[in-house]
């Protein structure tokens, strides 16, 4: 088929445009899509702070052995893992709880919530494997930072909240007059979607939003902790459009403009008070905001 292309002259003016076909299709974000998922690289580990979970590789390079052979398998993976949840663990001691404290802080001052951390991760399955030339091979391990490990981390002070009453029983709505002559509702917001977008705001596994006065508008008082546990605190996106149409946030999130970013660690958003006045006061946006109705997208 080659021979019969080159023959007509067809080969050498398809060449380029085939060329271009196949670089388009290894760019990312071009034909494949990007995700708007924060994602944080760091060594060997993967964080996919919007998703809430941690990928980590490990190898191990076993020359002269016959990696088909089922026996060589076994303690190859073993030693390939093993280097897998060193990776793990050399990314998780950077992570920050909050704007204060990193998770090496909370581990050295509570031996028993390092057992248990430590003891959780060595449980982890290995999630996919390959084998490469000459007896090279490389695992990854994938931990979920929600669940049982979010319960580990997250700060005791963030306890479960009782049921909010979104409305006063009994009590009819006031409706506001529209240009068109029809009456409206209020805006109700659904969620919080908070533009940090070149301010230097760097991830947390448990933000604040604060006013300019540095008084808290969202954080560990506001959630109940078994959404912050589920779902964490909040979700962080690189995408401002895609952002608000997640679900976590609904169909009417108020979106606010992070002017600063705060606190040692800078995870903590400074926003306006006029934004911070809108979910003040407000028995419906104190529902979404303890159900961790949060996303904030950064660079």
């Amino acid at each position: 088929m080659a021979a019969f292309y080159e023959k007509w002259g067809l080969a050498r003016r398809l060449a380029p445009l085939a060329f271009v076909c196949a670089a388009l299709l290894h760019l990312p974000g071009i034909c494949r899509g990007q995700s708007p998922d924060l994602t944080q690289i760091t060594g060997q580990s993967r964080i996919n702070w919007n998703a809430g979970f941690i990928r980590a590789k490990g190898v191990f390079h076993w020359k002269g052995r016959n990696t088909k052979d089922p026996k060589s398998l076994r303690p190859a993976l073993c030693e390939a893992k093993e280097d897998a949840v060193r990776n793990l663990f050399k990314t998780l001691w950077d992570i920050h709880i909050d704007s204060d404290v990193v998770i090496s802080d909370a581990v050295s001052e509570d031996v028993g919530m390092l057992n248990r951390m430590i003891g959780f991760i060595k449980a982890l399955p290995v999630s996919g494997y390959k084998w490469g030339h000459d007896g090279f091979l490389e695992v990854e391990i994938q931990m979920d930072m929600r669940g049982e490990f979010a319960q580990l981390a997250l700060p005791p002070d963030i306890r479960k909240l009782e049921s909010i009453k979104p409305l006063i029983s009994g009590k009819k709505r006031e409706l506001k007059p529209a240009s068109n002559g029809k009456e409206i509702s209020p805006d109700v917001f659904t969620g919080l979607v908070v533009d940090a977008k070149g301010i230097g705001v760097l991830p947390s596994m448990s933000p604040r939003i604060l006013d300019r006065g540095g008084k808290e508008i969202y954080g560990a008082a506001f959630v109940s902790r078994e959404f912050a546990v589920q779902n964490g605190m909040s979700g962080y996106m690189t995408d401002l459009k895609a952002a608000q149409k997640s679900p976590r946030v609904g169909k009417n999130p108020l979106v606010a403009r992070g002017l600063m970013s705060a606190g040692p660690g800078r995870s903590d958003i400074v926003i306006s008070d006029l934004d911070a006045s809108k979910l003040r006061g407000s028995s419906e946006h104190l529902v979404f905001l303890k159900k961790c109705g949060v996303i904030i997208v950064t660079d």
